[in-house]
């Protein structure tokens, strides 16, 4: 099945920011959507349900405008998306797809200064995934769960070492992972 991977991507939005209470004084209604096919994407959807009901803070609701948090994944079915959508996206933007690799490269290599080892693990893999935009080596699953204050008025902190992992929770895997790819930036595409 080379050039053909499934990517589950957790998509976290915030909804009806001023219906949120403490959770000491009641569980936050969340709702969970899926339009996954695939067993990856019912399986975490499964997986995340089961925690979210085991948990103090949550409660899983029925319906979506109960909810105060809504959790959704989207699964794409990719047979070689990336090496059509780049090469796309270079000639609307007048550049070559190998600079428009180059220059994400570049920009997450600036953006790797000052991490540490979770957020590197993490920026490694998105990285590593771009860099073989021709023929991925598999999955890139990226996930946010964000820390029970993080909000719209957190995204300042952004660009604070470790927030994109410790505020925001972000994860990232992929099969074809160099290690160091982050900070290698132009040079790991190569």
């Amino acid at each position: 099945m080379t050039g053909r991977y499934t990517s589950v991507l957790v998509l976290t939005a915030m909804m009806l920011v001023s219906q949120v209470v403490s959770a000491a004084e009641k569980k936050i209604p969340i709702f969970l959507n899926t339009d996954s096919k695939d067993t990856v994407g019912t399986n975490f959807i499964y997986s995340l349900r089961e925690q979210l009901k085991a948990s103090q803070s949550y409660d899983v609701v029925l319906r979506q405008q109960d909810a105060v948090f809504v959790v959704g994944v989207v699964t794409i079915d990719d047979s070689g998306l990336l090496s059509k959508l780049v090469p796309a996206m270079a000639k609307e933007q007048g550049a070559k797809p190998e600079e428009m690799v180059q220059t994400a490269l570049v920009a997450l290599a600036s953006f790797a200064e000052g991490q540490g080892p979770e957020t590197l693990k993490a920026l490694d893999a998105v990285s590593s995934f771009i860099a073989d935009w021709k023929a991925p080596k598999g999955p890139l699953t990226l996930g946010l769960k964000p820390a029970k204050t993080a909000g719209l008025s957190d995204l300042d902190k952004i660009m604070m070492p470790n927030a994109l992992v410790t505020e925001f929770g972000f994860t990232a895997s992929y099969p074809g992972t160099r290690a160091g790819a982050a900070k290698g930036g132009a040079t790991a595409a190569k």
